[in-house]
């Protein structure tokens, strides 16, 4: 799945932000945090930096978009397949009270979903050269964040 080549990008832009030595430090750090505190270590990180407006904007941007496609991840891989009706999937899980929660989704927002996730792989791997003062590559143009998949509430 493109997830996997998404997180892996983030993990250089992890490594980025907090001055990490990717041969010594980034394998060790970043699997015992895991995505999540990974995330908000990230975005603790960004709102100190002594770096301008700019540049914080366009890494809270990518942050923002990891944690969408995380989320949209999650819904994907803990939900289960009910039988196709018409030309949508539909996907179910159990909610915290116990009963179940349907996601009706058309396929082409299936496919939407992953090259979402194509697109921050690119636009992560630009801003991390962009980042890096020695490359000093042009700054990335912002894709649109992506669209989150979610259930409907149980009130």
């Amino acid at each position: 799945m493109k997830f996997v080549e998404l997180e892996s990008v983030f993990q250089f832009v992890f490594e980025t932000i907090l001055g990490l030595d990717p041969d010594r430090d980034m394998g060790k750090i970043f699997t015992k945090l895991g995505t999540r505190a990974a995330l908000e270590l990230s975005q603790d990180c960004v709102r100190q930096m002594g770096r301008s407006d700019e540049v914080k904007d366009q890494i809270s941007h990518f942050l923002s978009a990891m944690k969408i496609c995380a989320d949209n991840r999650n819904v994907l891989m803990h939900s289960h397949m009910v039988p196709r009706f018409g030309d949508k999937t539909v996907l179910s899980k159990k909610s915290k009270s116990g009963s179940y929660l349907y996601l009706s989704i058309p396929l082409a927002q299936l496919r939407r979903v992953a090259d979402e996730m194509n697109a921050y792989c690119n636009y992560g791997r630009m801003l991390r050269n962009a980042l890096n003062p020695v490359t000093a590559y042009p700054w990335p143009k912002k894709p649109s964040l992506p669209v989150a998949l979610k259930y409907p509430d149980c009130g």
